[in-house]
């Protein structure tokens, strides 16, 4: 009898690497999974130890049929795709998804952020990359929203960290080197 199920396959994420990359909108995704990111790319530093979070909402609609009510078809009506982390660094990058703030300028000695009165939706281009050991998964994202944000603490005891949401709109793959995924993989013509 065959085997069941491999635990080669089981990936624990972000035990051993990872980051997650921001770019300007409309910043060149990589293609393939050897491609180098985008120079215009850069990290969002430290993340909390929840790591990322991916979600995936779908809403669908349930067709009765009479008699009995009986459902006779399924159709779906939204997508939701959302990658949810808390950023630890307090850095103008931090402060330009979390706040929607533009670029620090010059107050005396230090600096100002301003944060605007109405936040705007924060747009990009993004790359979440996981290590397991040598497996890599990244997760490309041509156009992320910034559509929620978490509160922030402030107290002796946890990491003022900046928890953002980011809505996937347009464009979303994922590029691994997983050998499931390599194997299964199918040339294009």
């Amino acid at each position: 009898m065959a085997d069941l199920y491999t635990k080669d396959d089981v990936r624990v994420w972000g035990s051993l690497g990872g980051a997650v990359f921001w770019a300007p909108k409309g910043t060149p995704l990589p293609e393939t999974f050897d491609e180098e990111l985008d120079p215009a790319f850069v990290p969002v530093g430290i993340l909390s130890e929840d790591g990322v979070n991916e979600g995936l909402s779908v809403d669908t609609n349930k067709i009765k049929g009479w008699p009995g009510g009986q459902t006779v078809r399924v159709t779906n009506t939204s997508t939701e795709k959302t990658v949810a982390f808390t950023m630890l660094e307090n850095s103008p990058l931090a402060a330009k998804l979390y706040y929607g703030a533009d670029a620090p300028v010059k107050a005396g000695t230090g600096a100002r952020i301003d944060i605007p009165e109405s936040v705007g939706v924060v747009e990009g281009t993004a790359v979440v990359e996981k290590h397991d050991g040598d497996i890599v998964e990244r997760r490309c994202i041509e156009l992320g929203q910034v559509s929620e944000r978490g509160d922030q603490s402030s107290n002796n005891e946890d990491a003022a960290g900046k928890e953002v949401t980011l809505e996937s709109v347009g464009k979303d793959y994922i590029l691994t080197n997983a050998p499931a995924f390599v194997e299964a993989a199918v040339t294009v013509p």
